[in-house]
């Protein structure tokens, strides 16, 4: 796979991974501990660009899970601290190409729009409400454009509160 090809779709992972800690407990008051988090992304238009058989089986052999087609379920542990705070936890990130701006809350929701400049360049919009202190769920709508040409994408996803202790899961950083 070409470097531009690999960056190129790291970028689409991490649009859809961007969302999983956006949405973590920490900035509607939900429970610290280890959450769940489930991705679904679909395209409207554009998407990946395509995996060699070999390359694929490689990454799975990896643990790498891509969430394209299927969803994809990543555990997430919040602090006490991170709950308590009113923003959502700065997401790991390999290089800075993607901001989140906009952040509005509402009662048991929040909203906000996050602006590409990198591999892809493009904007969307995401959205959770939280339907308990141990559930939540909701959409990123994102579009944008690559070397590859347009994509429109949608991104679904969903949390649910597993336990308080978080295991071998670490925390994000602040």
């Amino acid at each position: 796979m070409k470097n531009m090809d690999r960056k190129y779709l790291l970028s689409i992972a991490a649009l859809a991974l961007v969302a999983a800690p956006l949405t973590a407990a920490a900035w509607t008051h939900g429970k610290p501990g280890l959450w769940a988090t489930t991705v679904e992304m679909s395209f409207s238009k554009g998407g990946p660009p395509p995996i060699a058989p070999e390359q694929l089986e490689k990454m799975k052999q990896m643990g790498i899970k891509l969430p394209f087609g299927e969803p994809v379920t990543t555990n997430i542990c919040i602090t006490p601290e991170q709950a308590a705070q009113d923003q959502p936890p700065k997401p790991p990130q390999r290089d800075n190409s993607c901001q989140t701006q906009n952040l509005q809350k509402s009662g048991n929701s929040f909203s906000g729009d996050l602006v590409c400049n990198g591999a892809m360049n493009g904007s969307g919009h995401f959205q959770s409400t939280y339907l308990s202190d141990e559930s939540y769920a909701g959409t990123m709508d994102f579009a944008g454009t690559s070397k590859h040409g347009e994509v429109a994408m949608n991104n679904k996803f969903s949390g649910k509160w597993l336990s308080a202790d978080c295991g071998s899961v670490k925390p994000f950083d602040k």
